[in-house]
């Protein structure tokens, strides 16, 4: 028996992720701490980065807890993968 790869997906049999994100609120006062919810999809692993907050980043799909010491706006960054794509996602 032989198989008929012609009409294959170009990525092959990978699926590919599509990073995506949310946050509990947009507007941040100095000592506010937010979450963020990924919305990311085929995603295994995420990878964060909060410019000018404490954490500076994390590696869970759904970080709580982020703390700014300052009022303004501020970027944020999330790598999602799943071992065979990635995606990323930013927001200033």
């Amino acid at each position: 028996m032989a198989f008929d790869y012609t009409n294959a997906p170009p990525n092959g049999c990978s699926v590919t992720v599509s990073a995506a994100f949310a946050s509990s609120d947009s507007i941040i006062c100095n000592g506010s701490c937010i979450s963020f919810s990924s919305l990311s999809l085929n995603a295994t692993s995420w990878d964060w980065t909060f410019y000018g907050a404490t954490p500076v980043s994390s590696a869970e799909e759904n970080p709580g807890n982020v703390c700014y010491n300052t009022d303004g706006g501020f970027a944020v960054t999330l790598i999602a993968s799943n071992g065979n794509s990635s995606d990323t996602v930013y927001f200033d």
